[in-house]
């Protein structure tokens, strides 16, 4: 199964031609960040997306970043209205932020009459700590390393990173990592070397899906930024088929 690319859409992306040319440049699913985006506007610009793209447009929840005994629910009351809306527009999909056990998962099912895949967000303390019960749950899971790194120390986050995809693929969950993957390119037209080598590992470690956040949401050159992931999703494959060939070093030179 390919990578998908997952990208966000925000001021620097939304209009018909920034949304065709991410399409066409290889984006798989549009992410629509509820924590930037108002409840009055996500109908309108969840229809406006979707008229702009046959590929799958998906909310991401705001989510509570912590929970006290009056905010038990993973969802917060702009999230509860937005529910409302995605399903009677049959969204596909949601991103479900901050979720830290199964029982968070079920109570984002219960607001839909459709089949709804569950993106679940390891994002915290507790995600980590329920990990297994929250994969075993979900459709996918999604690390976000921005605010994963407020709950683990920023020495440990490739740990905490390893840890998560490991054990989402030992239980056949799908797993998609985000935050900083091409950061340098809010304003450059190509990545590091550093932010290259970070992608092809977090690859090899099993991730099936990386997410633009602001690199598409509020950068320079959001088309650009699809179209260099997907260069570097085709070039894994593509070593991954010439690797044990002669014909590698061509490749590698070519």
């Amino acid at each position: 199964m390919s990578t998908k690319i997952i990208a966000t859409v925000g001021p620097a992306s939304f209009g018909p031609s920034i949304i065709k040319g991410m399409d066409s440049a290889g984006v798989d699913v549009f992410r629509i960040n509820m924590s930037h985006t108002a409840v009055e506007d996500f109908e309108t610009v969840y229809t406006m997306v979707s008229s702009w793209t046959d590929k799958p447009v998906c909310p991401d929840t705001h989510g509570h970043r912590y929970r006290t005994n009056n905010s038990i629910s993973c969802l917060t009351p702009k999230d509860m209205k937005m529910m409302r809306i995605a399903n009677r527009l049959k969204a596909p999909s949601v991103f479900l932020s901050f979720c830290a056990k199964a029982e968070d998962v079920w109570e984002i099912r219960g607001y839909f009459d459709h089949g709804i895949s569950v993106v679940s967000k390891i994002e915290n303390a507790d995600g980590v700590r329920n990990l297994s019960e929250i994969c075993e749950v979900s459709d996918e899971i999604l690390i976000d390393r921005g605010d994963l790194s407020k709950a683990v120390a920023l020495e440990k986050i490739a740990y905490a990173q390893e840890y998560i995809v490991s054990t989402a693929v030992e239980l056949g969950t799908p797993v998609n990592v985000a935050t900083n993957l091409m950061e340098s390119m809010l304003s450059e037209a190509e990545p590091t070397r550093a932010e290259v080598n970070d992608i092809v590992k977090t690859l090899e470690a099993g991730a099936s899906g990386l997410v633009l956040a602001g690199e598409t949401a509020i950068g320079k050159h959001p088309v650009t930024v699809v179209r260099f992931m997907k260069k570097i999703l085709d070039g894994f494959e593509e070593y991954n088929t010439a690797r044990t060939r002669p014909e590698l070093v061509d490749w590698l030179l070519k």
